[in-house]
């Protein structure tokens, strides 16, 4: 697939432009240009917080995703539309939030308060074709809808989706807003189908990994970067990495210390 969007072009304001179809904020690139008769289907994968995602630039609130999905509803930019999203503490985008009468349905890796979870963290997890990739290789909601979308049968509704993850994600409680007629309907109507391909490193991935895994490799979305930092240093030593698992493990003290005091 074609990437649009990379490097500094990832932001708070590129991402709502998109959404709402405003080519002219993005300086002429890509954007939905959807009508009434589209179904959209959107999935954010990043890090979030209570009532917010995190872009790389700016934080984007839930009260500016609900106003794009009125305006994009008020606009006939879409029959239905789909969004998953997996960040900690995604429940609370749509918790109380979302309208059951704007063709919008949602699911999130965790609920209002939980962190979500990287899947295939770290050796042997991370291993590609012999080569560790030294990174969460994906999330346990993502990786569990995903898998589900290359074998599900045509048949498979949203929700019927939404309940095999639920059923399989172990370390957080996933959630599901909105209009329960788009839930009951198809996933193919939103996202592709099996894939006839014979180089899915995906697919490799999963099932490589999935009968020999076991809780060591799912880590907290807000412990990945220390994980990481600690499989350098377990991996090759060195002075340096010893030392960047010693500053970041200083300032989480920090951090920490600075959270405990506001709380007293």
């Amino acid at each position: 697939c074609e990437i649009d969007y990379t490097g500094d072009e990832v932001t708070k304001a590129n991402f709502l432009a998109v959404l709402r179809g405003d080519k002219k904020a993005t300086g002429g690139k890509k954007v939905l240009e959807s009508t009434s008769e589209d179904r959209v289907f959107v999935y954010y994968n990043d890090h979030g917080n209570t009532g917010i995602i995190a872009m790389p630039d700016k934080t984007v609130y839930a009260d500016e995703l609900l106003e794009s999905l009125q305006y994009m509803h008020e606009k006939g930019m879409y029959s239905e539309l789909l969004w998953y999203t997996s960040a900690c503490y995604s429940g609370s985008l749509w918790r109380n939030q979302l309208p059951e009468d704007i063709g919008v349905f949602a699911t999130t890796s965790a609920n209002w308060k939980q962190s979500s979870y990287g899947r295939w963290c770290g050796p042997p997890g991370d291993v590609i074709r012999g080569r560790s990739l030294g990174a969460c290789l994906s999330d346990e909601y993502s990786s569990n809808w995903m898998a589900d979308v290359k074998k599900a049968p045509a048949s498979r509704t949203i929700v019927d989706q939404y309940e095999i993850i639920v059923e399989n994600v172990r370390m957080s409680n996933p959630m599901k807003f909105g209009e329960e007629r788009v839930g009951k309907m198809a996933v193919r109507d939103f996202i592709g189908g099996k894939s006839d391909s014979k180089n899915d490193m995906f697919e490799e991935l999963f099932h490589i990994n999935a009968a020999e895994e076991d809780h060591s490799q799912l880590v907290k979305q807000t412990d990945a970067e220390l994980q990481h930092l600690y499989f350098k240093v377990m991996q090759n030593g060195g002075t340096k990495a010893h030392l960047d698992l010693e500053a970041h493990v200083t300032h989480r003290v920090r951090v920490d210390h600075v959270f405990k005091h506001f709380r007293m």
